[in-house]
């Protein structure tokens, strides 16, 4: 599998949980990104907090 794209600045974007999972993309960290996504439905999840 390829390397996921990172976002420059995950903290900007997201908030609680969804960070985590970005700050798991960030590190390139599929395995810390799968234990995240367990039961998560990412489709159905409402949009991100910003934390300005």
């Amino acid at each position: 599998m390829g390397v996921m794209a990172k976002p420059k600045n995950p903290d900007q974007y997201f908030g609680g949980h969804m960070l985590e999972m970005a700050q798991a993309i960030q590190a390139n960290d599929l395995a810390r990104l799968r234990q995240l996504a367990v039961g998560q439905n990412l489709i159905a999840t409402t949009p991100c907090t910003l934390s300005r």
